[in-house]
Protein backbone atom coordinates (compact mmCIF):
# COMPACT_ATOMS: atom_id res chain seq x y z
CA UNK A 1 0.00 0.00 0.00
CA UNK A 2 2.67 2.39 0.82
CA UNK A 3 4.36 1.50 -2.31
CA UNK A 4 1.18 2.27 -4.42
CA UNK A 5 1.14 5.54 -2.68
CA UNK A 6 4.67 6.31 -3.13
CA UNK A 7 4.17 5.66 -6.63
CA UNK A 8 1.43 7.79 -7.34
CA UNK A 9 3.01 10.98 -5.91
CA UNK A 10 5.88 10.53 -7.90
CA UNK A 11 3.70 10.21 -10.88
CA UNK A 12 1.85 13.60 -9.70
CA UNK A 13 5.29 15.32 -9.56
CA UNK A 14 6.46 14.50 -12.92
CA UNK A 15 3.04 15.28 -14.25
CA UNK A 16 3.33 18.56 -12.88
CA UNK A 17 6.96 18.89 -13.99
CA UNK A 18 5.71 18.09 -17.91
CA UNK A 19 3.14 21.05 -17.34
CA UNK A 20 5.80 23.51 -16.04
CA UNK A 21 7.98 22.63 -18.82
CA UNK A 22 5.54 23.30 -21.73
CA UNK A 23 4.59 26.24 -19.73
CA UNK A 24 7.89 28.08 -19.75
CA UNK A 25 8.22 27.03 -23.55
CA UNK A 26 5.35 28.64 -24.33
CA UNK A 27 5.52 31.94 -22.29
CA UNK A 28 9.13 32.22 -24.15
CA UNK A 29 7.27 31.68 -27.75
CA UNK A 30 5.06 34.62 -26.36
CA UNK A 31 7.83 36.41 -25.19
CA UNK A 32 9.73 35.91 -28.50
CA UNK A 33 6.55 36.84 -30.69
CA UNK A 34 5.97 40.05 -29.74
CA UNK A 35 7.91 42.94 -27.49
CA UNK A 36 7.81 44.57 -24.56
CA UNK A 37 4.71 46.81 -25.53
CA UNK A 38 2.54 43.62 -26.64
CA UNK A 39 3.20 44.53 -30.37
CA UNK A 40 3.81 41.08 -32.65
CA UNK A 41 7.52 40.89 -32.82
CA UNK A 42 7.68 39.67 -36.68
CA UNK A 43 6.08 42.61 -38.91
CA UNK A 44 3.71 41.16 -41.87
CA UNK A 45 6.02 41.97 -44.89
CA UNK A 46 5.34 42.74 -48.42
CA UNK A 47 7.58 41.97 -51.27
CA UNK A 48 8.20 41.50 -55.38
CA UNK A 49 10.29 39.03 -56.78
CA UNK A 50 11.27 38.33 -60.53
CA UNK A 51 10.12 35.83 -62.49
CA UNK A 52 11.86 34.88 -65.24
CA UNK A 53 9.17 33.22 -67.93
CA UNK A 54 10.89 31.46 -70.89
CA UNK A 55 9.59 31.74 -74.30
CA UNK A 56 10.49 29.97 -77.46
CA UNK A 57 12.95 32.37 -79.45
CA UNK A 58 15.82 31.11 -81.40
CA UNK A 59 17.98 34.02 -80.84
CA UNK A 60 18.88 33.14 -77.83
CA UNK A 61 20.60 35.65 -75.26
CA UNK A 62 18.46 37.98 -73.06
CA UNK A 63 15.53 37.47 -75.93
CA UNK A 64 15.21 34.25 -74.64
CA UNK A 65 12.50 35.09 -71.75
CA UNK A 66 10.21 37.94 -71.32
CA UNK A 67 10.18 39.01 -67.58
CA UNK A 68 7.28 38.65 -65.04
CA UNK A 69 6.68 39.83 -60.98
CA UNK A 70 4.83 39.12 -58.62
CA UNK A 71 3.76 40.81 -55.57
CA UNK A 72 3.82 38.87 -52.23
CA UNK A 73 3.17 39.03 -48.45
CA UNK A 74 3.73 36.99 -45.42
CA UNK A 75 1.85 37.96 -41.87
CA UNK A 76 3.13 36.52 -38.69
CA UNK A 77 1.97 32.67 -38.50
CA UNK A 78 0.70 32.68 -41.89
CA UNK A 79 1.62 31.58 -45.09
CA UNK A 80 2.87 33.40 -48.12
CA UNK A 81 0.37 34.49 -50.52
CA UNK A 82 0.47 36.56 -53.82
CA UNK A 83 -1.58 39.87 -54.23
CA UNK A 84 -0.75 40.43 -57.40
CA UNK A 85 0.70 38.49 -60.47
CA UNK A 86 0.97 39.25 -63.83
CA UNK A 87 3.55 38.11 -66.53
CA UNK A 88 4.31 41.18 -68.40
CA UNK A 89 6.34 41.94 -71.20
CA UNK A 90 8.29 44.68 -68.56
CA UNK A 91 10.96 44.16 -65.84
CA UNK A 92 7.33 44.24 -63.34
CA UNK A 93 7.27 45.48 -60.15
CA UNK A 94 10.74 47.27 -59.02
CA UNK A 95 9.84 49.24 -55.52
CA UNK A 96 6.44 49.02 -52.63
CA UNK A 97 5.34 51.52 -50.55
CA UNK A 98 2.29 50.95 -48.12
CA UNK A 99 -0.10 53.10 -46.75
CA UNK A 100 -1.53 51.17 -43.34
CA UNK A 101 -3.51 54.80 -42.78
CA UNK A 102 -5.47 54.73 -46.25
CA UNK A 103 -5.00 51.09 -46.45
CA UNK A 104 -3.66 51.11 -49.74
CA UNK A 105 -0.33 49.61 -51.60
CA UNK A 106 1.91 51.81 -54.24
CA UNK A 107 3.97 50.28 -56.65
CA UNK A 108 5.86 50.69 -59.58
CA UNK A 109 6.31 49.01 -63.28
CA UNK A 110 9.21 49.01 -65.40
CA UNK A 111 9.53 48.56 -68.62
CA UNK A 112 13.02 48.40 -71.07
CA UNK A 113 13.82 49.37 -74.05
CA UNK A 114 14.91 47.76 -76.90
CA UNK A 115 17.27 49.27 -79.69
CA UNK A 116 18.66 47.22 -82.81
CA UNK A 117 17.38 43.87 -81.34
CA UNK A 118 19.83 44.96 -77.60
CA UNK A 119 18.11 45.46 -74.72
CA UNK A 120 18.50 48.74 -72.67
CA UNK A 121 19.04 49.24 -68.87
CA UNK A 122 17.10 52.78 -69.36
CA UNK A 123 13.31 52.91 -70.03
CA UNK A 124 10.04 54.21 -68.60
CA UNK A 125 8.21 53.59 -65.27
CA UNK A 126 4.46 54.23 -64.11
CA UNK A 127 3.80 54.01 -60.34
CA UNK A 128 0.39 52.43 -59.33
CA UNK A 129 -2.23 51.75 -56.60
CA UNK A 130 -4.46 49.68 -55.22
CA UNK A 131 -6.01 48.21 -51.74
CA UNK A 132 -4.12 46.10 -49.66
CA UNK A 133 -5.61 43.10 -51.67
CA UNK A 134 -4.49 44.39 -55.10
CA UNK A 135 -7.65 45.05 -56.31
CA UNK A 136 -9.08 48.40 -57.45
CA UNK A 137 -5.91 49.06 -59.25
CA UNK A 138 -4.95 52.73 -60.23
CA UNK A 139 -2.75 54.45 -62.54
CA UNK A 140 -1.38 57.37 -60.20
CA UNK A 141 1.95 58.22 -62.34
CA UNK A 142 2.33 57.66 -66.06
CA UNK A 143 5.11 57.07 -68.08
CA UNK A 144 8.28 58.82 -66.93
CA UNK A 145 11.97 58.17 -68.11
CA UNK A 146 14.13 55.83 -65.66
CA UNK A 147 18.20 55.37 -65.76
CA UNK A 148 17.35 51.52 -64.85
CA UNK A 149 14.88 49.48 -62.69
CA UNK A 150 17.39 49.04 -59.78
CA UNK A 151 17.50 53.05 -59.66
CA UNK A 152 13.83 53.76 -59.65
CA UNK A 153 12.64 53.78 -55.77
CA UNK A 154 9.58 54.49 -54.73
CA UNK A 155 8.36 55.95 -50.61
CA UNK A 156 5.28 57.68 -48.67
CA UNK A 157 5.64 59.86 -46.73
CA UNK A 158 2.39 59.53 -44.58
CA UNK A 159 2.29 62.40 -42.26
CA UNK A 160 2.72 64.81 -45.31
CA UNK A 161 0.20 62.84 -47.40
CA UNK A 162 3.47 63.09 -50.24
CA UNK A 163 4.60 60.48 -52.64
CA UNK A 164 7.96 60.67 -53.74
CA UNK A 165 10.49 58.80 -56.19
CA UNK A 166 13.90 58.48 -57.89
CA UNK A 167 14.71 57.40 -61.41
CA UNK A 168 18.94 57.37 -60.76
CA UNK A 169 19.39 61.38 -61.90
CA UNK A 170 16.20 63.01 -60.48
CA UNK A 171 13.81 62.91 -57.39
CA UNK A 172 9.88 64.18 -57.85
CA UNK A 173 6.91 64.12 -55.60
CA UNK A 174 3.12 64.44 -55.78
CA UNK A 175 0.57 64.86 -53.30
CA UNK A 176 -1.29 61.53 -52.86
CA UNK A 177 -4.54 63.20 -53.04
CA UNK A 178 -3.75 63.63 -56.90
CA UNK A 179 -2.25 67.23 -58.31
CA UNK A 180 1.24 68.84 -59.93
CA UNK A 181 4.24 66.49 -59.84
CA UNK A 182 7.02 68.37 -58.50
CA UNK A 183 10.80 67.99 -59.31
CA UNK A 184 12.44 68.26 -56.54
CA UNK A 185 16.70 67.68 -57.29
CA UNK A 186 17.60 67.15 -60.65
CA UNK A 187 20.94 65.85 -62.36
CA UNK A 188 22.28 64.12 -58.96
CA UNK A 189 23.11 60.51 -59.32
CA UNK A 190 20.46 58.91 -56.73
CA UNK A 191 20.39 54.85 -55.98
CA UNK A 192 18.22 54.92 -52.62
CA UNK A 193 16.78 58.01 -50.33
CA UNK A 194 14.49 58.15 -47.51
CA UNK A 195 12.77 61.43 -46.51
CA UNK A 196 12.25 62.79 -42.55
CA UNK A 197 8.81 62.57 -41.26
CA UNK A 198 8.41 66.44 -41.22
CA UNK A 199 9.18 66.27 -45.27
CA UNK A 200 11.97 68.96 -44.89
CA UNK A 201 14.92 66.78 -45.58
CA UNK A 202 16.09 63.95 -47.90
CA UNK A 203 18.78 61.32 -47.23
CA UNK A 204 20.20 60.07 -50.16
CA UNK A 205 23.53 58.03 -51.74
CA UNK A 206 25.16 59.55 -54.25
CA UNK A 207 26.56 56.62 -56.25
CA UNK A 208 29.19 58.44 -58.02
CA UNK A 209 30.63 59.97 -54.71
CA UNK A 210 29.76 56.83 -52.95
CA UNK A 211 28.16 58.68 -49.97
CA UNK A 212 25.45 59.42 -48.01
CA UNK A 213 24.26 62.53 -48.47
CA UNK A 214 21.38 65.06 -46.47
CA UNK A 215 19.43 67.73 -48.31
CA UNK A 216 17.21 69.98 -46.86
CA UNK A 217 14.37 70.24 -49.03
CA UNK A 218 13.54 73.78 -48.31
CA UNK A 219 16.58 76.00 -49.45
CA UNK A 220 18.10 73.37 -51.60
CA UNK A 221 21.27 73.29 -49.34
CA UNK A 222 22.93 69.86 -49.06
CA UNK A 223 25.73 68.03 -46.83
CA UNK A 224 27.82 64.57 -46.70
CA UNK A 225 26.68 62.69 -44.14
CA UNK A 226 28.65 59.12 -44.62
CA UNK A 227 31.63 58.79 -46.95
CA UNK A 228 33.79 56.37 -48.34
CA UNK A 229 31.16 53.55 -48.58
CA UNK A 230 32.28 50.17 -50.83
CA UNK A 231 28.87 49.35 -52.58
CA UNK A 232 25.23 50.36 -53.10
CA UNK A 233 23.13 50.19 -49.91
CA UNK A 234 19.91 50.67 -48.94
CA UNK A 235 18.98 53.46 -46.29
CA UNK A 236 16.82 53.72 -44.04
CA UNK A 237 15.99 56.03 -41.22
CA UNK A 238 15.27 55.97 -37.02
CA UNK A 239 13.14 59.07 -36.47
CA UNK A 240 12.86 58.75 -32.90
CA UNK A 241 16.37 58.01 -32.15
CA UNK A 242 17.40 60.77 -34.99
CA UNK A 243 19.60 57.24 -36.85
CA UNK A 244 20.39 56.72 -40.43
CA UNK A 245 21.34 52.64 -41.46
CA UNK A 246 22.80 51.36 -44.16
CA UNK A 247 24.28 48.32 -45.49
CA UNK A 248 27.78 47.69 -46.55
CA UNK A 249 30.35 44.96 -46.81
CA UNK A 250 30.66 44.24 -43.35
CA UNK A 251 27.11 43.82 -42.39
CA UNK A 252 24.99 46.92 -41.44
CA UNK A 253 25.75 50.02 -39.80
CA UNK A 254 24.05 53.13 -38.14
CA UNK A 255 24.86 56.54 -37.66
CA UNK A 256 23.38 59.71 -36.07
CA UNK A 257 21.41 62.25 -38.45
CA UNK A 258 25.00 64.49 -38.44
CA UNK A 259 27.12 61.20 -39.28
CA UNK A 260 28.95 61.13 -35.98
CA UNK A 261 28.66 58.01 -33.88
CA UNK A 262 28.66 55.37 -36.31
CA UNK A 263 28.53 51.63 -35.03
CA UNK A 264 27.90 48.20 -36.26
CA UNK A 265 24.33 46.76 -35.97
CA UNK A 266 25.02 43.46 -37.73
CA UNK A 267 28.54 42.13 -38.49
CA UNK A 268 29.11 39.45 -40.78
CA UNK A 269 32.40 39.66 -42.68
CA UNK A 270 31.34 37.18 -45.39
CA UNK A 271 29.08 39.32 -48.21
CA UNK A 272 31.44 40.86 -51.22
CA UNK A 273 28.53 43.10 -51.93
CA UNK A 274 25.98 44.64 -49.28
CA UNK A 275 24.94 43.06 -46.71
CA UNK A 276 21.12 44.62 -47.48
CA UNK A 277 19.78 44.48 -50.63
CA UNK A 278 16.88 45.84 -49.13
CA UNK A 279 16.68 47.04 -45.73
CA UNK A 280 13.31 47.86 -43.53
CA UNK A 281 12.85 49.97 -40.02
CA UNK A 282 10.34 48.59 -37.85
CA UNK A 283 11.07 51.33 -34.94
CA UNK A 284 8.12 49.55 -32.55
CA UNK A 285 9.90 46.28 -32.36
CA UNK A 286 13.54 47.84 -32.77
CA UNK A 287 13.74 44.77 -35.43
CA UNK A 288 15.77 45.33 -39.25
CA UNK A 289 14.33 43.05 -42.32
CA UNK A 290 17.13 42.73 -45.03
CA UNK A 291 17.01 41.46 -48.36
CA UNK A 292 19.96 39.63 -49.63
CA UNK A 293 19.49 38.53 -53.48
CA UNK A 294 17.18 35.75 -52.45
CA UNK A 295 16.30 35.49 -48.98
CA UNK A 296 14.35 37.79 -46.62
CA UNK A 297 15.94 38.22 -43.10
CA UNK A 298 14.88 39.92 -39.52
CA UNK A 299 17.31 40.74 -37.46
CA UNK A 300 16.50 42.39 -33.69
CA UNK A 301 18.48 45.14 -32.59
CA UNK A 302 18.30 44.19 -28.71
CA UNK A 303 18.40 40.32 -28.43
CA UNK A 304 21.34 40.51 -31.54
CA UNK A 305 19.92 37.30 -33.58
CA UNK A 306 18.89 37.03 -37.19
CA UNK A 307 16.63 34.63 -38.48
CA UNK A 308 15.59 33.80 -41.88
CA UNK A 309 12.14 34.12 -43.01
CA UNK A 310 12.16 33.34 -46.66
CA UNK A 311 14.00 32.42 -49.48
CA UNK A 312 11.92 32.97 -52.12
CA UNK A 313 13.90 33.52 -55.79
CA UNK A 314 15.14 36.85 -56.80
CA UNK A 315 14.18 39.85 -54.43
CA UNK A 316 13.37 43.06 -56.20
CA UNK A 317 11.62 45.25 -53.21
CA UNK A 318 10.43 44.67 -49.68
CA UNK A 319 8.33 46.50 -47.40
CA UNK A 320 6.52 46.13 -44.21
CA UNK A 321 3.28 46.91 -42.88
CA UNK A 322 3.55 48.94 -38.82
Amino acid sequence: MHNMVHHKSRHKVQVLLVLLLILTLIIQGCARSVDDEGNERIATIYWSKYIPIEIDNSSGGLDNYKPGSEILRKGPGKEKETIISEPLEILGYTDIAISDHEEKMYWTTYEGRIINGERKDEGNARIWSSDMNGMNRELVVDYFPVQSFDSLELELNYERELLYWSTGAAFFRVPLNGGNIEHILQGVPISDFETTKDGNEVFWFNSDKMSIQRTNLNDGTTTPVITGIECLPDLELDALHQKVYWGDRHGIRRADFDGSNIEAVVKDQSYTDCKADQLELDERTKMLYLVNFDKIMSYSIQEKDEEMLLDDGLILSLEILH
